[in-house]
C-alpha cells in the first residue's frame, strides 16, 4: 500500500518512490488520490518543500527535487 502525503490546498498527493528515487505527485479531489495523473516532483515551493521533508523524513535533494524561491523570481521577473 502506498503511503501518501495529501496536501489539500493544493489538490495534491505526493508518494515516495524508494526504488526509483523520486517523488510522485497526484492529483487529489473529492477525498481521492487520481493514480494516473502522476508525475515526477521536480521543483516545490519553500512550505510545500518543508512538509514533504518533515512527512518522509527526507532531504528533497537526495530525490531530485529543487526549492522554488518565490521572493527571487518575483525580483527577477
Amino acid at each position: 500500500m502506498t503511503n501518501y502525503l495529501i496536501i489539500a490546498d493544493y489538490h495534491m498527493a505526493i508518494a515516495l518512490d524508494a526504488d526509483n528515487n523520486s517523488l510522485l505527485s497526484y492529483s487529489y479531489q473529492d477525498e481521492e488520490v487520481n493514480i494516473s495523473s502522476q508525475g515526477i516532483l521536480t521543483t516545490v515551493n519553500a512550505e510545500l518543500g518543508a512538509m514533504i521533508e518533515s512527512y518522509f523524513k527526507i532531504k528533497l535533494s537526495d530525490y531530485g527535487v529543487a526549492l522554488y524561491d518565490e521572493a527571487i523570481q518575483l525580483e527577477t521577473a
